[in-house]
Formats: structure tokens, sequence, C-alpha cells
């Protein structure tokens, strides 16, 4: 045990004779276990040391160990153990700000004081909120840090320490922690940073589950407050994700923004992390699901959607399908260069309502093919305008036991214009109604004026001529007969 009034100088034997190799740093053993021999140090202290009390079996470096109280040594950075403490200054969560549009992350003009230790030393935060200090007058709390005094102890072997009860720590300012992983590289650590009422942890694996946490003055909150913009990342890992159990995802805000790889992709980014666009592949078994966008009483005001792709094959395999749709104004523009479609369903029902449907279709060649067991068509329209120009020719084919077509229209007009031959083969025949039969092998008839009446007239002959310039008959009833 040594105080500042009696500084007691310790004996160095150095290195051993033959060190065991070792990744760790190589330095000579300081005869001043924590500054022992310090009596110009500003303040009193106590230090209890036991320098060089065994060589360590792993580096074969004679360890030392040492508990300093009160002031601080002035050799700090030369007492054992001051290489691993310059390390706070080294490494830590990442310390460059957000653009001001708060998109990307500003690496370029990343302004790191020598002084900082904690990651909020200089992040940007409104003055006089939470701890209320400046960011100058934080940095002048962590430039004092290694000689501000109170506490200092070092262990070049273990430290072990064991609670079997309650254990509780109040930490009045900042607290962080660098675990170095049996290496010396700081970049290469791991660990978390606890300061402003923050915390944020950052590996060399994966720079950081909050990257940035920063006040962003182009959001505010419902009272005008800045409102504070965190950054996550995952870069250079593969991560798996299992979910057992019931799982609810809320979110509200101005603005949700989902990017998938890049219209212009690279093999590596600005910090040499892979970059290419991926395989994106969605597997869903469920016992149902909902899909619900927008609601009768709060519709989407715009829904845009594009799609560009080289090839794309769907399939549906349906046992029943239900769809509809209520739209006031729809345009569908569609550029195919070839498209197949292929729909194996049980039970289909499409019903369309609309007050006007345009339907235009531009191709080189249609062909259509409709294969039924039964084919009804009916439709109901107060005036239907068709039009077919064809000036090469025009080719239907319709093969089926049985079709029905029915047209219940006010007014009904068709144009063709072109060639056109129709062959119907089979038995043909049109009924009109009122229901009118009259075949004839040969028949002229020729009138000037022509009325004829008639309730009910049944004609049979095998020969009948009747030549007459002025033939009249009136009769009420006439019967002749053989």
């Amino acid at each position: 045990m040594t105080s500042s009034s009696t500084p007691q100088r310790s004996q160095s034997s150095g290195m051993p004779d033959d060190p065991v190799e070792t990744a760790g740093p190589e330095y000579t053993v300081n005869p001043r276990a924590g500054g022992e021999n310090d009596v110009t140090c500003a303040g009193k202290y106590l230090l209890i040391g036991v320098p060089q009390f065994a060589q360590d079996p792993i580096s074969g470096n004679l360890m030392t160990s040492y508990l300093r109280l009160g002031a601080s040594s002035t050799t700090w950075e030369q007492d054992p153990g001051g290489w691993l403490a310059a390390k706070i200054h080294e490494h830590g969560p990442p310390g460059g700000h957000l653009t001001p549009d708060n998109q990307e992350v500003d690496t370029t003009a990343e302004t790191r004081s020598p002084d900082r230790v904690f990651i909020d030393d200089d992040r940007n935060r409104v003055a006089g909120v939470a701890h209320g200090l400046s960011k100058a007058e934080r940095l002048a709390q962590s430039r004092v840090i290694h000689t501000r005094g109170g506490w200092r102890d070092h262990s070049d072997g273990n430290r072990i320490t064991t609670t079997y009860g309650d254990k509780i720590e109040v930490i009045r300012g900042n607290y962080k922690r660098i675990v170095l992983g049996r290496q010396d590289e700081a970049t290469s650590s791991a660990g978390w940073d606890v300061s402003g009422q923050i915390i944020q942890d950052f590996a060399y694996m994966m720079p950081g589950a909050s990257v940035r946490v920063e006040e962003s003055s182009n959001y505010k909150d419902a009272s005008g407050n800045n409102v504070w913009h965190l950054q996550n990342t995952m870069e250079n890992i593969v991560q798996s994700t299992n979910v057992a159990g019931d799982f609810f995802e809320y979110k509200w805000g101005n603005k949700h923004y989902s990017y998938t790889g890049s219209e212009n992709p690279t093999d590596k980014g600005p910090n040499s992390y892979p970059r290419q666009n991926p395989h994106i592949l969605e597997k869903t078994w469920a016992t149902k699901i909902e899909g619900y966008t927008g609601s009768e009483n709060k519709r989407i005001p715009e829904i845009y959607e594009e799609t560009w792709a080289t090839m794309v094959t769907s399939k549906e395999y349906i046992t029943t399908k239900k769809e509809e749709s209520t739209i006031t104004t729809a345009t569908s523009d569609t550029t195919v260069t070839t498209l197949t479609e292929t729909t194996k369903v049980g039970a289909q029902v499409s019903t369309t309502f609309a007050g006007a449907v345009l339907d235009t279709t531009f191709v080189g060649a249609q062909n259509s093919t409709t294969i039924a067991g039964a084919l009804g068509d009916i439709t109901i329209a107060g005036v239907i305008g068709e039009l077919t120009l064809s000036p090469i020719g025009k080719g239907s084919i319709e093969i089926m036991p049985a079709a029905l077509e029915l047209s219940i229209v006010g007014i009904k007009r068709a144009l063709t214009i072109g060639v056109g031959k129709e062959w119907k083969i089979g038995d043909v025949e049109e009924i009109p109604i009122p229901n009118k039969k009259k075949v004839a092998l040969n028949e002229i008839s020729m009138s000037l004026k022509h009325t004829e009446s008639v309730l009910m007239s049944d004609k049979t002959s095998v020969t009948c001529k009747t030549v007459a310039l002025t033939q009249t008959l009136q009769a009420m009833q006439v019967y002749l007969g053989m």
C-alpha cells in the first residue's frame, strides 16, 4: 500500500529470458505500477499495487495488478494498461452526422474530435433538452476523462467478480464498453455506448444496430419539437430470423419507403460491403390470407404500380374465385409482344357494371377458340354498334354441341365492309318473332299496290295460277270443294 506522501518504487526484473510469442503488444513491464513514484500529481491518492506478481502462461510477460484511488497518474499512458485505456478514443459507434434531408449518412464531412470518448460528445441535439449540455461542454468533460481521477485499476491477468445477491450500479455520467475479443485492433472490437440517455451498440461485423441516433430538425412532433432519427444497418452479414407465435406490426408516419436492390447495382458499396441485387423468394402457407388497402370511409388518394420485367410467369389453381370491382373511370394500356393466358377453374363468375365500356384491340393476327359443352351469351343493351373492317377476310370457327345466343336490344346496327363468307353446315332455322313461315321453290311477286290482312290463312296448292287484269273478291264465307 502506497500513498502520495510516501511513494515507493518497486524494482523491475524486466522481461523473461524466453518469452512466449503472442499476438498482443510487446511492452516492457512498467516499474511504476500506476505511477507509484508520481509525487508531482495534483492531489492525494492511495495506491495498492502488486507488480510482477507472476509470469503470464500465455504471453510470458510478468504481470502487474494495481488499484489507484484519488488523484490520477500523470503518466497514465505509460502505466500498465495505459495503452488499453487509450483505445476508448479509437472506436465506438460511427460518428458522422445525418445529411439535411435525413436520407443518407454524411461520411465525408464527419468531424470526429480527438477528445471524443462517447458518441453523444458531438451528437446534434437541442441545447437545454435532457442533460442540457452543449456540444462544447460535452467534449470538455470527455477531454479530462483520464486526468479527473477517482478510481483506476488494472490487471494484466484475468478479473473475475461474483455476486450471489443483487447488484446495483448507478452511473450519473456516461458509460462505454469496448471488448477487443483477444486481439488488439480497436476497429475490430464490439461493445456499446450509453451516453446522452441513448444506448448504441457496435461490432465490426455489424456496424451497429443503431448507427445514427440524432435529432432531426426536418421532422416535428405534435408539439413542434424535433424528433429523433434512428438509422439501422446490417451489412456484410447473413441474418436469419425465426418467429414462432403471434406477430403484430403497426406503423404510422408521413413516409414509409422500402428499397430492395438498386437500378445501378455495384459489387461493393462505399464501405466495401457487397451491394449486388438479390434473388428474392417468397413463399406463404396460411389458413387464411386477408389484404385490405384503404377502406370505404378512408380511400387511398392515389395508387401507382409499375413493373418492368423480361419474363413473368403466373399460375393460379383455384377451386372457386369471386372478383368484384366497382370503378368509376378505368384506363388500361398494355403493350405485349407475345401473350399466353391459361386459366383453369372449377367455377368462375365475372360480372361487370359500367356506364360505358370501350374495348379496342390492335393486333397483327388474332385467333380465338372456344370449346364448350354449353355456351350462353346474353347481351342486353339500349344501343349496340359493331364495326368490322376486314379487307382480306374474317374467319370464325365454333365447334360445340349446343350454343345459345340471346340479344335483347332496343336498336342494333351491324356494318361489315370488306370481303366475307359465311358457311352454315347443318339444320339451320331462323324463327322470327312474330312467327312467319314461308317455303317456296319458285315465287315471283309483282304488284303496284298490295294490301293483305289475314287473321288466319291456310293454303295448300299443287297448281295454282291466277292471271287477272281486274279481280275483286269480297266474301263473308266461301267454301269450295270436290
